[in-house]
């Protein structure tokens, strides 16, 4: 019996020992720390950017008064936000609402003249009320700054074209070209100023050539024909 009770006393021993620092472990180490809820989707944390989101869809469905009729009501209450007074302004521009864009645009331009998109929609009045030289110039202008946006390099080429300087308008759309072959509108534009201002002398010169190609092709056929008979 002796040797089991002194087994008995070491493993007691051990117990109290080793126990203890780890039970003061246990007792020192933090609570893990509650998991942090996600963070809610931008929309819904932003009750105005669903709002513009509820007024861009009933713009696209067709409903301009409607969502007109919304951004008003948005303006009351947020009257100095940027992209709220710019879809705003845009959305006039699209539905040639002339009369009113005008002094909206101005307005908005004046306290805001850095703005990009403010100062395309006022060339795009410009470009509407028959002033496509004032609108080439805020468009070069823009072009210089943007090189990157098709979108004013579009704009600024159709105004030049209204303008009639066809050798500018022609060099923009072969440019966008360049970068989109399949760009149907642009591939339209340029084929029509190619066609219609082109030089007499140049298209007399190309039907010429392809007249010559065919008479050669005819011609070829011919031979190839009766060599075989």
């Amino acid at each position: 019996m002796a040797p089991f009770r002194f087994a008995c006393a070491v493993a007691w021993f051990l117990c109290l020992t080793l126990g203890a620092p780890i039970m003061g472990a246990r007792a020192q180490t933090p609570p893990a720390a509650p998991e942090t809820p996600e963070a809610p989707d931008t929309i819904e944390a932003n009750p105005l950017e669903a709002e513009m989101m509820r007024a861009r869809i009933l713009a696209r469905l067709g409903m301009i008064e409607e969502a007109l009729a919304a951004y008003r009501a948005m303006l009351a209450r947020h009257g100095d936000d940027r992209r709220l007074r710019e879809d705003y302004a845009e959305l006039l521009v699209d539905a040639a609402q002339l009369d009113q864009t005008g002094p909206v645009v101005d307005r908005y331009l004046a306290d805001d003249p850095t703005s990009v998109r403010l100062r395309r929609l006022k060339a795009r009045l410009d470009l509407a009320r028959g002033a496509p030289a004032e609108t080439g110039r805020r468009l070069d202008t823009l072009a210089r700054e943007q090189p990157q946006d098709a979108g004013i390099t579009a704009d600024l080429a159709a105004a030049e074209r209204g303008a009639g300087r066809w050798s500018r308008a022609l060099d923009l759309y072969g440019r966008m070209l360049d970068a989109d072959p399949e760009n149907r509108e642009v591939l339209v534009a340029y084929r029509e100023i190619l066609l219609g201002r082109a030089p007499r002398f140049e298209l007399s010169h190309s039907t010429l050539l392809q007249t010559a190609a065919t008479h050669h092709v005819e011609e070829a056929a011919w031979r190839d024909w009766l060599a075989d008979h």
